[in-house]
């Protein structure tokens, strides 16, 4: 985790771009107000991401490659956070976690909770709650 002191959200940006700022402050908007149900419904993929912010796909893809990120590592992102706070809940099965970030089956759940925490969902639930 990165700790960031609050006067450094104060500081000016060099090369700043505040409609670039704003198009990406909608999206983030728009995504969370969506999570879980977008990540559930499966309007996930770009196209559907782009369209929701009223731009081409390409569009989107540039604007998000110029902030050396790309959709498939923000919604990896997303998931990876997202699921922390779910199995953090302890009121929901890990079945249940993996549907609510739109995985396809537990096995990929699975799979990709190792590749974000170097652990699988079931061993990282047994560690909190020591």
């Amino acid at each position: 985790m990165i700790v960031f002191d609050g006067r450094s959200f104060e500081l000016p940006l060099q090369g700043a771009q505040p409609e670039l700022a704003r198009i990406l402050l909608q999206h983030a908007e728009k995504v969370l107000a969506a999570l879980p149900n977008g990540l559930q419904s499966g309007k996930t993929r770009v196209n559907d991401v782009a369209k929701q912010l009223a731009m081409s796909e390409r569009t989107l893809q540039r604007r998000l490659g110029e902030l050396d990120t790309s959709h498939a590592k923000l919604l990896d992102e997303a998931r990876s956070e997202l699921a922390l706070r779910y199995l953090g809940e302890r009121s929901l099965a890990i079945a249940e976690v993996a549907f609510l970030l739109g995985f396809s089956d537990v096995p990929s759940f699975h799979r990709a909770f190792k590749r974000w925490k170097g652990t699988t969902p079931g061993e990282h639930l047994r560690s909190v709650a020591v």
